[in-house]
């Protein structure tokens, strides 16, 4: 899978940013792609890792327990094999994971209103 270059990846953290998240120290890596931080105030977490990603959203985001939003989604890029898309989500652009972050936060303020 192609990786996206350090230009995406910081237009993709600063339309983040935009909307009033902050990133914390996970931002990156591989098996798992980690993202957390905070909006509004209030903790989340993302994790790719597998076929899927989720996010957390809320107190507890932290350690993985209930929270005020938790989605769950696959991934699994146009063209993917059957053999590649167990693991492709574990190999997420960093770009693609800062996008959804950004879109469930979004989301989440918008149920909040």
């Amino acid at each position: 899978m192609e990786h996206g270059t350090e230009d995406q990846d910081a237009t993709a953290r600063a339309e983040l940013e935009s909307i009033g998240a902050t990133v914390g120290d996970l931002c990156g890596g591989m098996t798992p792609v980690q993202i957390d931080g905070m909006y509004q105030r209030t903790p989340f977490y993302f994790r790719a890792r597998g076929d899927r990603w989720r996010i957390w959203i809320g107190q507890g985001a932290h350690v993985l327990r209930a929270s005020d939003l938790y989605e769950e989604r696959e991934y699994r890029p146009e063209g993917t094999s059957d053999e590649d898309a167990r693991f492709i989500a574990g190999y997420m652009p960093l770009a693609e994971a800062l996008g959804l972050v950004r879109s469930s936060l979004e989301r989440w303020a918008g149920l909040r209103a």
